[in-house]
């Protein structure tokens, strides 16, 4: 997994500087825009993907959304999930699914718990 730290030393800049380029402040503390492009590239080339778990840390979003089922034998389930990955395409947004045999809200709810999620789908 590529970090902040990584192309940070591949370039010959800060850490701080690759943060404010990835999560999009770097032009508004003059960071020239050949620099903020340079590091861009180079985040993609090495196939860097933000960690939503930092992000969470930081109070960002994590760009997850939690669903939550009671079963995954529902003839029902596969196209839902189709379309609620679809629309989670579009947005940017990651799905995970959690089972749990309980139908009860709380139940489900606190089955995805464990995650950092942005949303919840019961």
């Amino acid at each position: 997994m590529v970090t902040q730290r990584d192309i940070a030393e591949k370039l010959g800049v800060s850490v701080a500087l690759v943060s404010r380029v990835v999560t999009g402040t770097a032009a508004e503390i003059g960071i020239p825009e050949d620099t903020i492009n340079r590091v861009r590239t180079t985040a993609q080339q090495m196939g860097y993907v933000p960690n939503p778990n930092a992000r969470a840390l930081r109070g960002g979003n994590t760009m997850t959304l939690g669903v939550a089922v009671t079963s995954f034998t529902d003839p029902f389930l596969g196209p839902i999930l189709g379309e609620l990955e679809r629309l989670a395409a579009i947005e940017g947004l990651s799905l995970v699914v959690e089972g749990q045999s309980q139908s009860d809200e709380a139940s489900l709810g606190s089955a995805l718990s464990k995650h950092v999620v942005d949303g919840l789908v019961i």
